[in-house]
């Protein structure tokens, strides 16, 4: 019979803990009239499903007034903050560039 000590046991390590946040900075925006989850996606660079994740949605509807916030690459972060602050002429010109 083949005896196994303990010690011959080689165990997983665990790997470091990492957050969907890392890297990122935080950036909050206010919901608009008339904005939909998608079109607020495509101006943030990211998916419906980030925002859900985010915010904790569980529907696609979003109100008017909703402070969402956002995870965006910390070297962007002054870009995406000046969002908030467009108008939707200006909104519409960066999701179609």
């Amino acid at each position: 019979p083949v005896i196994i000590k303990a010690e011959d046991i080689v165990k997983p390590v665990p790997a470091p803990a990492t957050s969907s946040a890392a890297g990122k900075a935080k950036v909050s925006y206010t919901v608009k009239k008339g904005e939909t989850l998608t079109t607020i996606a495509d101006l943030f660079d990211c998916k419906v499903s980030d925002i859900k994740k985010w915010n904790k949605l569980k529907s696609n509807t979003i109100a008017t007034g909703r402070k969402l916030v956002f995870y965006v690459p910390a070297a962007k972060k002054a870009k995406y903050a000046k969002i908030n602050q467009m108008s939707a002429s200006q909104k519409r010109a960066l999701i179609n560039k």
